[in-house]
Order: structure tokens, then sequence, then C-alpha cells
């Protein structure tokens, strides 16, 4: 167990009717953000019962590597896209393992 690895659950709510469009614009992100330094772990998963419920669990070397993720361009033009489609912003929050 590495205690500098960076735990990541990000939750995103699409408005009603934008479903298909957000998750067209959360799933551009998944190739260039695997192929970041750091990145561990990037896999999208959207709830099975309300298609409007999408939710990122990420894993990350480090602070730096997740802070660098979240300065990437790529993470820039998904939020200039996808912010205007969303029921809310988007809920991340970082964790650590303890056992």
């Amino acid at each position: 167990m590495d205690p500098e690895t960076v735990h990541i659950v990000a939750h995103i709510v699409a408005r009603d009717g934008e479903e298909s469009r957000v998750q067209a614009e959360l799933e551009k992100l998944i190739e260039p953000t695997r192929a970041e330094p750091g990145c561990r772990k990037y896999e999208l998963f959207v709830n099975k019962e309300k298609p409007s419920d999408f939710v990122f669990i990420e894993e990350y070397a480090s602070d730096a590597a997740f802070q660098a993720h979240m300065d990437s361009k790529h993470v820039a033009a998904a939020i200039a896209e996808a912010v205007p489609l969303l029921g809310s912003p988007p809920d991340i929050r970082r964790y650590r393992r303890l056992k």
C-alpha cells in the first residue's frame, strides 16, 4: 500500500435529456487520461437505474499526478463542453486507503 496513492470518486449528474451528450463528453476523457503519467486507474460508470448519474473511479500515484490531470487540456475542454449540460456541479472527492 503506497501512502502517496490518491483515490478519486467523481460524481457527475446530467440534466434531464442531456444524458447522451454528457456521456459522450465524459468518454472523451478516458483515453488521454489513461495515458497520463501517474494515472493508475480511470473508469467511467453509469447508474443502471438512472442514466443521468455517472461516476469516475480514479487512482493516481500522487496528489501532484491528480492535479496535473485536473490542469490538463482535455479536462479543461470537457469542463467547457459538459458543465452547461449538468444538473449540478461535479462532486469530486479525494480518498486515501486506510487498510
